[in-house]
């Protein structure tokens, strides 16, 4: 059997963005619905997020990992889903050792005034302003989060539409206060390291409808081509937020 060609499509959204009904918006759809039910990863590009504002977050992303452990525990991420989560503290594959990241979980601001909160919808974490002024860390990553899920939504109606009989509102109700999460991710340098055992982030599959992720020049992001059972490289494209969805079809 031969095992068909594994691509990673490079997908520009800006037509659609600009004229949804327009032939060009329409091609989009086509585009991404070939997309997921090939590969099942795109890359998006021309989806308005300023290299500004990415890069901004970057530079918040190197703040906080760089602050003294002590700090980082002080934020640690205990129930809620928020906040810091230490270096190893997730093992995403069976058998593996524990991942070489460490991370940090943002989710929408909510008030600190309650006894009880519902689950995944905690109050956020942040260290000190007297340790990262707000504007380097705090202000950058909420509007970071905020353009990611008005993004969200609209790969989200872009998918619906390529559907059989789909309808660009189809997921609405679904998109409605959603437990949508930034994750800020840290993988320290490892030269010496050779245990195949120990990964910086093990083989796993992404829960949720879609994943949105942007790849800093070091790379080191892989999907895997499930008819060759090869893990693929995803080079890193300043330009592109790699999308992963759970709608693939066979």
């Amino acid at each position: 059997m031969t095992v068909p060609e594994f691509t990673i499509p490079t997908v520009d959204i800006s037509p659609y963005l600009t004229s949804p009904l327009s032939p060009a918006g329409q091609a989009v759809i086509d585009s991404v619905a070939n997309a997921c039910s090939t590969s099942g990863f795109f890359q998006l590009i021309g989806h308005g997020i300023s290299p500004t504002l990415q890069q901004k977050v970057f530079t918040a992303s190197k703040k906080l990992f760089a602050l003294p452990s002590e700090e980082k525990e002080r934020i640690k991420s205990v129930i809620g889903g928020r906040g810091y989560e230490t270096l190893g503290g997730q093992t995403l594959q069976h058998g593996a050792k524990p991942d070489l990241k460490e991370g940090f979980f943002v989710g929408p601001e909510i008030p600190n005034d309650k006894e009880k909160y519902e689950s995944y919808k905690h109050p956020n974490k942040w260290p000190s302003p007297s340790l990262i002024p707000v504007e380097d860390l705090k202000e950058p990553v909420l509007e970071y989060r905020r353009q990611l899920c008005e993004l969200s939504l609209v790969v989200m109606q872009i998918l619906a539409q390529g559907l059989p009989g789909g309808r660009k509102d189809m997921f609405d109700e679904f998109c409605d206060d959603p437990l949508a999460v930034v994750r800020l991710l840290h993988y320290p340098p490892q030269p010496d390291l050779a245990d195949e055992t120990q990964l910086g982030a093990g083989a796993h599959t992404d829960f949720g409808a879609i994943t949105l992720l942007l790849q800093d020049s070091s790379g080191g992001l892989q999907v895997r081509n499930q008819p060759s059972e090869e893990w693929i490289d995803v080079p890193p494209n300043p330009e592109a937020i790699v999308s992963l969805t759970a709608y693939k079809t066979k």
